[in-house]
């Protein structure tokens, strides 16, 4: 929006302000330099303040700005899931670093060719991502998979039993 210069900036400022500003008030309180009255305080601030650059984004002449801010404003309340629920972070960087991997193999390899080519390699990349954050070895897991399947057999869970 920025980028896009005129009403757009000005909205998607605001935008990026007010975030920025609210994702630097809940490191304070993850950090225990304020508490949570007063993280709450700037969130109520915050949250009207993005609440309102999205309602008057809604109203933008320019059509790509207006309708991200009509889909945001739709899911409003997902923007704010962290700022009361515990475990929840602001940003999506895990799931970013996470997907990395994925997408430096599609791009040097150039994708697959196929639909199911595609399904394969996206569970391939998933089993490589849960062995990876469970701490356990791939390899041994996707033969152990194979010989199950060879044999018959229910596959091995991947999860750890809960």
């Amino acid at each position: 929006m920025i980028d896009r210069g005129g009403e757009s900036a000005a909205i998607g400022r605001r935008l990026k302000e007010s975030g920025q500003e609210l994702i630097h008030h809940w490191n304070r309180l993850r950090g225990e330099q304020i508490v949570r009255t007063t993280f709450d305080t700037h969130y109520r601030r915050l949250r009207n303040g993005i609440v309102n650059a999205l309602a008057d984004g809604t109203l933008c002449a320019d059509s790509r700005t207006a309708e991200t801010c009509r889909r945001l404003s739709n899911h409003c309340y997902s923007l704010f899931v962290f700022a009361h629920t515990a475990g929840v972070p602001p940003t999506n960087n895990a799931a970013e670093r996470s997907l990395r991997r994925a997408v430096i193999f599609r791009k040097l390899s150039f994708g697959t060719e196929s639909g199911s080519g595609s399904k394969t390699l996206a569970v391939v990349m998933s089993v490589l991502e849960t062995c990876r954050r469970l701490g356990r070895h791939t390899l041994t897991w996707i033969t152990k998979a194979v010989t199950h399947h060879q044999q018959n057999r229910p596959t091995p869970n991947l999860l750890p039993n809960t």
